[in-house]
């Protein structure tokens, strides 16, 4: 979530946006669509951005999380007259107990999104990040266009994958 995170001197002087992990814990009901997720999870994570205090989480609290999902969909009016562009800069590198951190940006609402997957390379092998590349490009593909479609029975996957995931 958003944080202005500016807990040092030296960081009070930094421009940019900062985030900060903080957990949003949803149940995936067997009947859930995709929209029925979202409608579910919006309200948790609005009222988490308004309580939720910056400077809150620590390095131990974001080690929980093996997997991490941040969609960023902002945009800027422009500076003093200068247009604003906004942009994914990676601090390249990230924290060894996450396994997976994928950023979905949707910079300027242009209804374009741009994935970034980070993985720990400790944690998958070459195929696997290109199964998981393709797997989750995927599942993006039928959200957009299938949002109604049910969670619980991905038509994406053919039976022998859907038999593996289930198994």
């Amino acid at each position: 979530m958003p944080s202005h995170n500016r807990a040092t001197p030296q960081f009070k002087r930094t421009a940019g946006l900062f985030l900060e992990v903080g957990p949003v814990v949803i149940d995936v009901e067997d009947d859930d669509t995709f929209v029925s997720l979202f409608k579910r999870t919006l309200p948790r994570v609005l009222l988490a951005m308004r309580f939720t205090r910056p400077g809150t989480t620590t390095a131990a609290h974001n080690r929980a999380y093996e997997v991490l999902l941040n969609f960023v969909n902002v945009s800027f009016a422009p500076f003093n007259g200068w247009p604003t562009r906004v942009e994914w800069v990676h601090a390249g590198s990230g924290d060894r107990a996450h396994a997976l951190r994928l950023q979905v940006a949707d910079f300027g609402a242009s209804g374009s999104l741009t994935l970034h997957f980070d993985f720990n390379e400790a944690a998958f092998t070459a195929a696997q990040r290109q199964y998981a590349v393709r797997d989750v490009l995927r599942l993006v593909d039928v959200f957009l266009e299938r949002p109604t479609a049910a969670i619980a029975e991905p038509p994406w996957l053919n039976e022998a994958e859907h038999a593996r995931l289930v198994g």
